[in-house]
C-alpha cells in the first residue's frame, strides 16, 4: 500500500508540475490578451468563439476521455490482451475522427444561428466577428479529440509525462500567435495561436505514443464487444459533459447581457482560480484514477476506499489554504497580472472581486473531480450524470438570481452553491453504494486542514493589513506582497498542520528531504 501511495504521489507531482508550468504560461497568455485587447467586445467575442467548438468536441470526447476509454483499455490489458486493447483504441480513434469531421462541416453553416443562442446580448459587428472566429475554431475539436484519445492510451499504460505536459505546448502556441500576429491581425491572432497550440498539444502526445508498443491501424471493428461497453459508458458521460457545457453556455449567455467586457472578466478570474484546482485537485484525482480502476475491477473495496480517503484528504490539505490565500491576495494578484495597456483599473477591480467569489469554489470543485472518478473507476457513469444534471440546473438558476444582485460575480457564486450540492450528493451515493465508505471518516480527515487554514488566514490577514498601510501600492510592491504573503502563509500552515500531526505533512517533509539531498549532491 505504501509503495502504491508513493507511486500515486509521484504521478501527481508530474501532473501537478506540468499543470503549474502550463498555468504560468496561461497567466502570460491572459496578460497579453488583457493588455492588448482590454475587457472589451473583441475579447468577449474571442472567449465566446470557444463555446460551439467545445460543445462539438465534448460530444466526441466522451468516447475518448480518461473516464471511459482508459478504464476499458486497462481492463483489457489486465487480461494480457494488449493487441486487442490497441485494436479497440484504433477503432475509437478512427470513428471519432470521421464523426467529428462530418459534424464540424454541418455546424460551420449553422454557426450564425448558434451564436445567437450562446451570446444573445451580442449584436452587429460583434456578432459577425464571433461567427467568424467560431468557424475558424472548428479546427481545434478534431485536434483535441485525437489528442485525448492518445492521452487515454498513454495513461492506461501509466505514462503520465506527455499527457501532463501537452497543455504547456497548447499555451505556447497561443502566446506565439499573440506575440507575432496581434499587431497585424488583431483578435484573429489569438485564434491562430489557439489552433497552433491545439496542433502542438496533439503532436507532443503523438511523439510519446510512437515510443510505446502501440501502433496505429486504419480499422473500424464496430462489432468488437468492447465497443458496446464504451458506448454504454459513453452516452451518460457524453450527457454529463454536455451538462458541463450547458454551464459554460449559461455563463456566457448571461454575461453577454451584462456590461461589455463581463465575459472577459469572468474568464480571466476563472483562469486564475483554476490553478489550485488543476495543480492539486485534478492532478491528484487523475493520478489515483488507474489505481481506483484496478481496485474496483478486483472488488478490493478496502483498498478502493482507503485511496479515496487519502486523496480526498490530500486535495483539501492543499486547496483549502490555496483558496483562502488567493482570496486574501485577490486585488494584488489582479493588479500585478492585468493592469496596464487596454485593461483599465475598473476592469482590474471587477476581476479581483469576481476572483474573490470564485475562491469559494476551489476546495469544493477539487474534491468533486476525485469523487467523480470514483464512480468512473466502477464503470458507472449514470449516477455522475444525474448528479451533474442537478448541479447544472442549480448553477443556472443561482447564476440568474445572483447576477441581478452583484453582476458578473454572481456567476461564480452560483457555481459555488451548485458545487456544494454536487459534493454532498456524490458523498451520499458513495456512502450507500461502496462497502466501507463512511462519510464521517472523510470529514474527520479534514479537521486539521480546516483548523490550520483558519489560523493561517488570521495571521496572514494581519500581515497584509500591515503591508498595505506601510507601503505605497505599485507593481513591484504588489509582487513583493504576493510573494511574501504566499511564503508566510505556507510556512504558518505547515507549522500548524505539523503540530496537529496531519498525515499530509509527510509529503512536504519528504519533498524537503529530497530537495536537501539534491542540494548536497550538487
Amino acid at each position: 500500500m505504501q509503495l502504491k501511495s508513493q507511486s500515486i504521489t509521484r504521478s501527481a507531482l508530474i501532473l501537478g508540475a506540468a499543470s503549474f508550468l502550463s498555468y504560468l504560461l496561461g497567466l502570460f497568455r491572459d496578460r497579453l490578451l488583457a493588455s492588448t485587447f482590454g475587457a472589451g467586445a473583441a475579447l468577449d467575442a474571442y472567449n465566446t468563439a470557444f463555446i460551439i467548438p467545445d460543445v462539438i468536441a465534448n460530444l466526441l470526447f466522451a468516447g475518448v476521455s480518461l473516464s471511459v476509454l482508459m478504464p476499458v483499455l486497462t481492463d483489457i490489458t489486465a487480461r494480457k490482451k494488449t493487441a486487442e486493447a490497441f485494436r479497440v483504441a484504433n477503432t475509437v480513434l478512427n470513428l471519432t475522427a470521421i464523426v467529428l469531421t462530418v459534424l464540424s462541416v454541418i455546424v460551420f453553416f449553422l454557426m450564425p444561428i448558434l451564436i445567437r443562442l450562446v451570446a444573445p446580448g451580442f449584436a452587429g459587428e460583434q456578432r459577425t466577428l464571433t461567427v467568424e472566429l467560431s468557424r475558424l475554431m472548428l479546427l481545434s475539436p478534431l485536434l483535441f479529440a485525437l489528442s485525448n484519445a492518445f492521452g487515454s492510451i498513454l495513461v492506461s499504460m501509466k505514462r503520465f509525462a506527455s499527457y501532463a505536459f501537452s497543455p504547456v505546448f497548447y499555451n505556447i502556441g497561443i502566446v506565439i500567435g499573440l506575440l507575432i500576429f496581434s499587431e497585424k491581425f488583431g483578435i484573429h491572432a489569438a485564434v491562430i495561436g489557439t489552433i497552433t497550440g491545439a496542433f502542438l498539444h496533439l503532436l507532443f502526445r503523438f511523439v510519446e505514443l510512437i515510443r510505446t508498443p502501440y501502433r496505429y491501424s486504419p480499422i473500424l471493428d464496430l462489432k468488437h464487444p468492447a465497443l458496446r461497453k464504451i458506448g454504454t459508458l459513453m452516452v451518460p458521460r457524453m450527457i454529463n459533459l454536455m451538462a458541463v457545457q450547458a454551464n459554460l453556455w449559461a455563463w456566457n449567455a448571461i454575461a453577454s447581457t451584462l456590461a461589455v467586457g463581463s465575459i472577459a472578466i469572468f474568464n480571466l478570474s476563472r483562469n486564475l482560480q483554476s490553478l489550485p484546482v488543476s495543480l492539486f485537485g485534478i492532478a491528484l484525482a487523475t493520478a489515483v484514477s488507474p489505481t481506483l480502476t484496478d481496485a474496483a475491477s478486483t472488488n478490493d473495496w478496502p483498498k478502493f476506499v482507503e485511496h479515496i480517503r487519502r486523496t480526498f484528504s490530500r486535495i483539501l490539505f492543499f486547496t483549502l489554504p490555496a483558496g483562502v490565500g488567493m482570496f486574501l491576495l485577490r486585488y494584488e494578484i489582479a493588479d500585478v497580472l492585468f493592469s496596464g495597456g487596454q485593461f483599465t483599473n475598473t476592469n482590474m477591480r471587477a476581476t479581483a472581486f469576481t476572483l474573490g467569489v470564485f475562491c469559494l469554489v476551489t476546495p469544493l470543485e477539487s474534491v468533486v473531480h476525485l469523487l467523480l472518478r470514483a464512480f468512473y473507476a466502477q464503470l458507472d457513469t449514470k449516477i455522475p450524470l444525474l448528479i451533474s444534471l442537478a448541479m447544472t440546473a442549480t448553477n443556472i438558476f443561482s447564476a440568474l438570481a445572483f447576477t441581478r444582485w452583484i453582476g458578473v460575480a454572481g456567476l461564480p457564486l452560483g457555481f459555488a452553491v451548485a458545487n456544494a450540492l454536487q459534493l454532498a450528493l456524490l458523498l451520499l451515493m458513495l456512502h450507500k453504494r461502496v462497502q466501507g465508505f463512511n462519510i464521517k471518516s472523510f470529514i474527520k480527515t479534514t479537521r486539521t486542514s480546516i483548523i490550520a487554514t483558519l489560523i493561517m488566514s488570521a495571521i496572514l490577514s494581519v500581515y497584509l493589513w500591515w503591508f498595505r498601510s506601510a507601503f505605497t501600492a505599485g507593481t513591484l510592491m504588489g509582487i513583493i506582497q504576493i510573494g511574501s504573503g504566499v511564503l508566510i502563509g505556507a510556512f504558518i500552515y505547515f507549522l500548524v498542520s505539523n503540530a496537529l500531526h496531519d498525515e499530509n505533512t509527510d509529503i512536504i517533509r519528504n519533498w524537503l528531504k529530497r530537495l536537501s539531498g539534491l542540494t548536497k549532491r550538487s
